[in-house]
């Protein structure tokens, strides 16, 4: 060793703002160790020292071992929970420490060979309370017994009978276990087959029909209701569409026509300007024409059926000349009209005959004999029609 080399050399703190040349070789002397440098990296790469590496051989580490990845594949981190959690000194073959962890022992157990070779999917229930073949499988099958102590709301294991029935076609049987429509009730006996639509609040109570789309919204579903002040309402939502029939033995009988204004055809006839539209009954007062009423004995009266009004009276008059003319009919007249049956019952003479004429666009009737205008003196009873 007759050669002497002297490398530079500095601290750790001196190396670490010191980017040596590339190949070159400093010595830290805090350390006592090499570094050789790469051109770029400062304060080098300080090599280890013997002492403080494990050889291949094996050894002795004197510090903690830390890392965030895997020995041999292994999460120690995680699979270390599971060693801290072995007794010490733990054997399998202490029955006291494998019962505590609620195992058996092989000794424990009859039929050993068919535990091992059963598969986990034929288990009936996480609990394994009972026997595959005596379990309902998830995909589902018959059972042939009752379910006991079951309970739910308004469902239970009491009843002793079918209650309802619901069809693989998708309809519902209450009192039927065959039921032909998609709802079906049936009763036996006195009992009258009842099905009740309450509403115990301030709303109203309805039956709600959709053929169209089943959205019951917008303008093509009807009802049945009873409105809160208890008056009952069929009707429809389009007052375009949507007669209401009356059919009997299978035909029509009557018809109410949904247009507005539409009124009530019969027997087929759906043509709205056959349809009767209008009937009202009523009273009217007759009146001289000057306002003055008439005495009468019997209230005036009127029936309307469509443009028809049919009157019918009884008074008595003074017979001045106020008394020509009847004023005060119910109803307008669309056409002069000469009808009636009119009746003098005293003061004039019997073979004279009474006619009453009501003008067009007037509410009076004018009475005359042949061409000379009539005063009527006395009692006078009426009865006639004219177009309103």
């Amino acid at each position: 060793m007759a050669t002497q080399v002297q490398l530079r050399g500095g601290t750790t703190s001196e190396h670490s703002s010191f980017t040596g040349a590339a190949r070159e070789v400093t010595v830290d002397t805090d350390k006592d160790v090499v570094v050789v440098h790469d051109g770029s990296t400062a304060g080098g790469i300080p090599l280890a020292k013997e002492a403080s590496v494990l050889p291949l051989a094996g050894g002795a580490l004197t510090g903690a071992v830390t890392t965030t990845s895997t020995f041999d594949g292994r999460n120690v981190s995680v699979d270390g929970g599971k060693l801290d959690a072995i007794e010490a000194s733990a054997d399998v073959t202490d029955t006291t420490n494998v019962t505590a962890s609620g195992a058996l022992m092989d000794s424990e157990v009859t039929n050993l060979a068919q535990v091992k070779a059963f598969d986990t999917t034929d288990y009936a229930t996480a609990a394994q309370g009972t026997t595959a073949d005596a379990a309902l499988p998830k995909a589902g099958g018959t059972m042939t017994g009752t379910i006991a102590d079951f309970t739910s709301t308004g469902i239970d294991d009491n009843a002793t009978s079918t209650a309802i029935t619901i069809t693989s076609a998708e309809r519902v049987g209450l009192g039927t276990t065959a039921p032909s429509n998609i709802f079906e009730v049936q009763t036996t006996g006195a009992t009258t087959a009842n099905i009740g639509i309450s509403n115990t609040g301030t709303g109203e109570a309805s039956l709600m029909f959709d053929a169209s789309n089943g959205d019951f919204s917008g303008s093509d579903y009807g009802w049945i209701k009873q409105k809160n002040d208890l008056d009952m309402e069929i009707g429809t939502a389009d007052q375009s569409s949507g007669d209401l029939i009356f059919n009997l033995n299978g035909s029509e009988r009557a018809r109410i026509l949904s247009a507005v204004g539409g009124g009530i055809s019969f027997n087929g006839d759906t043509a709205a300007a056959n349809a009767l539209d209008d009937y009202e009954e009523g009273t009217w007062t007759p009146v001289d024409i000057n306002g003055v009423a008439y005495t009468s004995d019997v209230q005036a009266t009127y029936t309307k059926i469509g443009r028809w009004v049919y009157i019918n009276f009884d008074i008595s008059s003074t017979g001045s000349t106020s008394g020509t003319r009847i004023v005060g009919l119910p109803f307008t007249a669309l056409s002069s009209t000469v009808s009636g049956n009119w009746v003098v019952s005293n003061g004039y003479a019997s073979d004279e005959d009474v006619c009453g004429h009501i003008s067009a666009s007037t509410n009076s009737i004018t009475m005359f004999t042949g061409t000379l205008s009539y005063t009527m003196n006395g009692r006078f009873i009426g009865s006639g029609s004219y177009y309103a």
